[in-house]
């Protein structure tokens, strides 16, 4: 007796094929306070030190958690140029320098750092616990895209950070803890958003970040799977219409 697939266990079967296919298992972290790792983390990445940004208030207590973060130092979508937008709980980003300053060696390059933000009265405050999160984008657009890696420098005088990497659909690919001072990093071909977060006080209560780095942006790719299922669905139509023919000529 000859027997037949049904229609629901063609699909059923490129559904199989469509997981498969789609899976990625690819990734590698890097915590590490060598500059040679370093520099071959960042070869051929965006390397984001905020230094042409003015720094809140031109800087001194105006990096203080707490104080408004005013217009011209709210980091946001500055570098979408390159295929990144920065946000924080309260919005912006905020861009403090430490030129001149005690803390001056906390810069990696002269003479900026980023922190957190909290909602504020009418602007956004300065908070160094808050999270720190990157969507990457195409050049100048908000449409979403994918990066291969993603790192910062972590302040020298404050606390251990959690470096997590999310894909398209918003779920974990990878995380991992650097303490103060590490340079951390994850390179993962599927990176759509990136949040770096307060984990605990080491030297200094918050965490601020300098020397950004994003690997090159690319557009979300139509998984090959989808064509696979395209190409059943084709084969499914086909199928049908044959089979119709056949029906009627017998009849």
């Amino acid at each position: 007796m000859t027997k037949y697939f049904s229609t629901d266990s063609i699909i059923m079967f490129v559904a199989f094929i469509t997981i498969s296919v789609s899976s990625q298992t690819w990734a590698a972290t890097v915590v590490t306070t060598d500059p040679t790792v370093v520099a071959t983390f960042q070869a051929g990445a965006s390397v984001l030190g905020f230094d042409a940004i003015p720094p809140n208030g031109g800087g001194g207590s105006f990096g203080n958690t707490g104080k408004p973060i005013q217009p011209e130092s709210q980091l946001t979508d500055q570098f979408s140029n390159v295929g990144v937008i920065f946000s924080s709980t309260g919005g912006a980003v905020g861009v403090v320098g430490v030129e001149g300053l005690p803390n001056e060696s906390d810069a990696t390059s002269p003479f900026n750092l980023i922190g957190g933000s909290s909602p504020g009265t009418t602007l956004p405050v300065l908070n160094y616990f808050q999270p720190i999160t990157l969507q990457f984008v195409l050049p100048n657009t908000t449409t979403p895209a994918l990066t291969t890696h993603v790192g910062a420098w972590n302040d020298p005088t404050g606390s251990r950070i959690l470096l997590s990497v999310f894909d398209v659909n918003g779920s974990l690919l990878e995380s991992v803890q650097a303490d103060e001072g590490f340079f951390v990093g994850i390179a993962n071909p599927a990176i759509a958003s990136a949040t770096f977060s307060f984990i605990s006080t080491q030297s200094v209560s918050g965490f601020a970040l300098d020397d950004v780095t994003i690997g090159s942006v690319s557009a979300v790719p139509v998984p090959a799977a989808v064509w696979l299922f395209g190409s059943a669905l084709i084969g499914l139509i086909g199928m049908r219409k044959i089979s119709s023919k056949v029906s009627r000529i017998t009849a």
